[in-house]
């Protein structure tokens, strides 16, 4: 604690400027009196605002990982290192001494790594994960715990939608995939990818939502190459991708859109 304090007196101002602009910018956002200034002016600020706070931000980081840097047994380094971005984490959690790894933020450190993995294999698949280029293979347990391998399903049209229980968005978006499920089932097949999800949530949706196509569930075990939404570096939930009879990508709509339904009456009317 003595040490968290020295670190944290060394951008004690950058850190009162930080929050006062957070204030400010949630001034600008969420009171009525800014609510009845002009959008554009009001949002030129917000923008300017949260520019400056992330300035000041990257200043904070930097200098709690000079302290890692010169520290790499000291547990307060894996504690400030929680707070890094990913790009940051992947270079210094390997760095850090066994003792910090096992230590007080063991727990914690052991999730962030483990996003990060996610987030570097995410990263390297959206130089793949495009229009035209091959969807990769995966194997993935379904509502049976049976396998199910995407490759199984070559010569139809698939949909991969990636969704949680969890996400608002993606239940709210199962009527109108029920209707489009019913008018082309005989052209295309749906899997439903579960992700960052319970076993029991996400059997428990699937039944009260009543979706009639094929489900699996994603792979949290912690090998992150069996992780499908890191391969397919999806981003935002629901994501729909669409693949052709070659199981070739053909579309990537992310977000409940319009855009899925029009390629789908395009490509199976």
């Amino acid at each position: 604690m003595a040490d968290y304090v020295k670190v944290r007196e060394s951008y004690a101002t950058e850190r009162i400027l930080h929050d006062s602009l957070k204030v400010q910018e949630y001034y600008y956002m969420f009171s009525k009196k800014a609510a009845d200034m002009q959008m554009k002016h009001r949002d030129s600020l917000i923008y300017a605002i949260r520019d400056e706070r992330n300035k000041l931000a990257g200043e904070i980081r930097e200098k709690e990982l000079r302290y890692i840097k010169n520290h790499l047994s000291a547990d307060l380094s894996g504690y400030l290192l929680l707070y890094q971005p990913y790009d940051t984490v992947a270079v210094y959690y390997e760095q850090l001494s066994e003792s910090v790894k096992t230590g007080l933020f063991a727990n914690a450190l052991d999730e962030e790594y483990l996003k990060t993995q996610k987030y570097l294999l995410r990263k390297q698949a959206e130089k793949s994960i495009v229009e035209g280029g091959t969807a990769p293979n995966f194997t993935l347990k379904n509502l049976d715990g049976e396998d199910f391998s995407l490759s199984s399903q070559k010569g139809k049209y698939v949909v991969l939608d990636f969704w949680g229980s969890w996400c608002g968005w993606c239940i709210k978006g199962f009527p109108k995939m029920k209707e489009y499920y019913a008018k082309y089932k005989s052209k295309v097949e749906f899997i439903g990818i579960a992700c960052m999800d319970k076993d029991e949530k996400w059997r428990k949706s699937i039944k009260n939502n009543e979706l009639n196509w094929l489900h699996v569930i994603d792979d949290e075990s912690g090998d992150v190459t069996k992780n499908v939404s890191a391969k397919y570096a999806v981003k935002g939930y629901p994501t729909k991708i669409i693949l052709d009879k070659d199981l070739k990508i053909a579309k990537i709509v992310v977000g409940e859109s319009e855009e899925f339904y029009e390629e789908l009456d395009k490509r199976l009317k």
